[in-house]
């Protein structure tokens, strides 16, 4: 190709490749000579003129129109001003410009050769089928030669709004898009594309990218089926959708499905799925189809799923759908089909999960369903012992009426949820569910909002929260045949609950519930950090259980406030706990008595808090009660420190006495509080606070029935009571009045 110069009088560029614009281009054959009017473009002297319809076609070319005989332009009137591509710009009289090329074949020869120019992008532009679409098994009849290659109307899409069944011209435009590796270009905001059937793609031969301009519409109106679209690749492809959104009427199960049951996780197997700006709504499950309900399913193996603003939203069932043990409904469901076949990372950027619910009534439905967003990968177990790395972070996305849980993973690696807000007001019963849900692994739920309304109210025939509904779970307990190693940590921090609830039954159960399965499958640390009760209260903030035997477990609480019914802690376990509680508060505004520190269920065997050599801490931890004699159980001004960061340490003791029996507890140090219980229940319970001389109060911390009488010199001698008296100042004499053989237990909180 030549260097470009300019003719500075005619404004001619000398290149090949693109020539200076055109006023007007003849679409007949024209007589070379004077002032006329071309294609209804009035041509005057000096006006560049593209001439592209002669009879005798070697005339064809760009000319200056004059008064008299036109010439040719300066820059096609040279054997080395065109080839065979050159491209000429012609002026649209309103518009954007369009282009025109030249076809003929090299070498041209001004004045010799024949010269065919064709429009290549303008009103009257045709492009032939090409090699890809033909490859792809399309003929000249599947396609529209007036629209580009790529874009849905070139294959008979038209957006009526269901007039015309888009289904087979959509599924032409997949198998163009994918044979050339080129976006397949959706127009729509008029109205929307009618789909009449399923669509299905079997396999990728190059990224599939879906993009739409303007949101266009795809609506399923046919019989009820699986899904909408799926798309299956073994071959490492991408794939995305861009800007468009999807609505399977309630006539789909799955709105889109995304596969790859490919037997290898090697680089070169596995691609990404993107979806970006889209709406995926209204699966719905039906007694017809087998598939779950979900706005998106990706199944098998994948590097990473990204949803970038996506919006899910009415996912359902049918009554009697589905089948027991099977997934009931979901957003967005990531799920794996082996070990060779998995999604290793899901991120999850901003967007909306709204009302996945359930109207399954007939016994069919599980444990999993009805969850914002569903992922898992195999266990340990299923890939020989050996953990995946998959992880998952979730950034600023809304979750609105997700009747089970917003966020469910099972992963070995990390799980990451920040900024969210959740919104409940569905006037309904709401599952027995933790709102976010780690089985295993590590993770942290930082920076949330959370509003409920009406939940447990009667409105349309609602009733209370699940007993055992959680904001925050992490627990194997859905693994009951799983023994892996599937240890992990998880972290907890400012999130806060708005929204007044009416009534003590209903009450949030907990804020954390910790399932601790076995000793090979335990969390190992938790911290509970800056949350907040805003409105309403629950019964306790963390729960700790088990299924197996006494497991190590660091818990700290700090910074937290609001509303406790019950306890800060119930151990329904065996459990061998360091347990912090730093610089929060405890309130009780609505029952009698003062939340319990620590509450351990009965029938447990010896349950006990401890830490490294027996030892927990409590740094200026506050319990309050309205009703309660005591307006503070724990006092910091009568709680000091030691060397280590002014924490104070606590000891624990256990004393069983015959009836009648007496002994005592020595509570060790200049200053501190103690506890002290009667098999951990309220029967017999009081708390303790002492300075560097004496103890100073007594406080009876049970319900207002227990039994307990106390003195600070001699034995009260009260039968039926637990008879406690002080000694000095480090002493604690108790009798047992009970009348039968019972075991106490006493932690000192002191400091040096």
């Amino acid at each position: 190709m030549v260097s470009a110069s300019t003719d500075r009088f005619d404004g001619a560029q000398f290149g090949q490749a693109i020539k200076n614009p055109c006023v007007a281009v003849s679409i007949t054959n024209l007589t070379l000579s004077g002032e006329q009017t071309v294609n209804g473009v009035a041509c005057t002297e000096g006006d560049r003129v593209l001439v592209a319809a002669q009879t005798d076609d070697t005339e064809n070319g760009i000319y200056t129109c004059e008064t008299g005989a036109w010439n040719r332009a300066l820059d096609f009137d040279g054997n080395r001003d065109i080839v065979q591509g050159t491209l000429v710009t012609v002026n649209r009289t309103s518009g954007k410009n369009y282009f025109w090329q030249v076809t003929s074949s090299n070498p041209i020869t001004i004045g010799t050769s024949s010269i065919t120019l064709i429009e290549a992008d303008g009103p009257n532009a045709s492009w032939d089928l090409t090699t890809d679409e033909s490859n792809g098994g399309l003929t000249t009849s599947d396609v529209d030669t007036s629209y580009q290659p790529y874009e849905g109307e070139r294959y008979g899409m038209v957006e009526d709004g269901g007039t015309t069944d888009n289904a087979t011209p959509f599924a032409n435009a997949i198998i163009a898009a994918d044979q050339s590796g080129q976006p397949l270009i959706l127009r729509g905001g008029n109205s929307y594309y009618d789909i009449g059937s399923a669509i299905t793609q079997a396999t990728l031969s190059n990224p599939l990218k879906i993009i739409g301009i303007g949101s266009p519409v795809l609506k399923y109106s046919g019989a009820a089926t699986d899904y909408v679209l799926q798309i299956t690749d073994t071959n490492g492809n991408d794939v995305t959708f861009e800007n468009v959104i999807i609505d399977a009427d309630q006539k789909a199960s799955t709105v889109a499905r995304v596969d790859n049951p490919s037997a290898s996780m090697a680089d070169a197997n596995i691609g990404q799925v993107r979806i970006k700006d889209t709406l995926l709504k209204n699966g719905w499950l039906s007694a017809t189809t087998t598939y779950a309900a979900t706005g998106l399913t990706v199944s098998g193996g994948f590097s990473e799923v990204i949803l970038d603003n996506v919006t899910i939203r009415n996912i359902d069932r049918a009554t009697g759908a589905g089948t027991a043990g099977s997934i009931g409904c979901a957003g967005a469901l990531i799920i794996y089909d082996d070990i060779n076949a998995y999604v290793k990372k899901l991120t999850v950027i901003g967007g909306h999960i709204d009302t996945i619910t359930n109207n399954e009534s007939t016994g069919a439905g599980d444990d999993v369903d009805c969850d914002g967003i569903n992922y898992s990968t195999p266990t340990a177990t299923e890939n020989g012992g050996f953990h995946l790395p998959a992880s998952m972070v979730c950034w600023g996305t809304k979750f609105s009426n997700c009747k089970g849980r917003n966020v469910k993973t099972q992963l070995d690696g990390f799980t990451i949820i920040r900024d969210f807000t959740v919104v409940r007001d569905l006037e309904e019963a709401v599952n027995n569910a933790r709102d976010f849900d780690l089985t295993r692994g590590g993770g942290i739920i930082d920076g949330g909002v959370y509003y409920s309304y009406e939940i447990g109210q009667t409105l349309g025939g609602g009733s209370t929260w699940g007993s055992s509904h959680a904001i925050v779970g992490w627990g194997p307990d859905q693994l009951a045949t799983d023994t892996d190693n599937a240890d992990g940590g998880l972290s907890v921090r400012d999130i806060k609950i708005y929204g007044a609830i009416p009534t003590a039954t209903d009450d949030l159960p907990f804020f954390c519930l910790i399932t601790n399965d076995t000793a090979t499958r335990e969390l190992l640390a938790f911290n509970l950090k800056d949350c907040a009760i805003m409105g309403g209260q629950i019964n306790r903030w963390v729960k700790v259980q088990n299924a197996g035997t006494a497991q190590d477990l660091n818990i700290t609480i700090e910074g937290c406030e609001g509303d406790t019914v019950t306890s800060l802690i119930l151990f329904n376990a065996t459990v061998d706990a360091e347990t912090k509680l730093v610089a929060s508060r405890n309130r009780n505004t609505r029952a009698a008595g003062t939340p319990k520190l620590l509450e351990f269920a009965s029938g447990d065997s010896e349950p006990y808090l401890s830490g490294y050599n027996n030892t927990g801490y409590v740094k200026s931890y506050l319990n309050e009660s309205a009703s309660s004699t005591m307006s503070e159980i724990f006092r910091p001004s009568l709680i000091g420190g030691d060397t280590r960061d002014g924490h104070v340490f606590a000891t624990a003791q256990t004393l069983t006495l015959a009836d009648d029996a007496s002994d005592a507890f020595s509570a060790t140090g200049s200053y501190g509080i103690g506890i002290i219980t009667n098999d951990f229940s309220d029967a017999a319970q009081a708390i303790f606070v002492h300075d560097a001389n004496s103890f100073v109060e007594i406080y009876q911390a049970g319900a207002t029935s227990a039994v307990i009488s106390y003195g600070t010199t001699t034995n009260p001698d009260t039968d039926g009571d637990l008879n406690i008296w002080i000694t000095g100042n480090d002493t604690i004499n108790i009798k047992n009045r009970l009348g039968s053989s019972q075991t106490f237990h006493f932690w000192h909180f002191g400091g040096n």
